[in-house]
């Protein structure tokens, strides 16, 4: 990720980036601020779990991000392969 866009996201905290057309699935938590990555279709790439990462996976899948009114954020991250052509979390 861009230190441009860390930067701008720490002035706002409890802000979200979403990166899509990416070959993995991660969700990473840094300070108030959160990384969402999805949309691997159709490639995946080998991703390490490194220290911010709260979930790291090479796999086919997309992100479901449920925000509340009480300002809590959830995500589901959903993988589909051949055995779950419809996904599964």
């Amino acid at each position: 990720m861009s230190d441009v866009i860390r930067e701008i996201m720490f002035k706002y905290p409890g802000s979200i980036q979403v990166a899509c057309h990416e070959h993995a699935l991660q969700y990473i938590v840094d300070g108030q601020s959160k990384f969402i990555v999805t949309g691997s279709g159709s490639k995946s790439s080998h991703v390490k779990k490194r220290r911010l990462a709260k979930f790291a996976a090479g796999k086919h899948g997309f992100a479901r991000i449920d925000a509340f009114a009480n300002g809590e954020l959830s995500v589901t991250f959903w993988v589909v392969d051949k055995k779950s052509p419809s996904g599964m979390k």
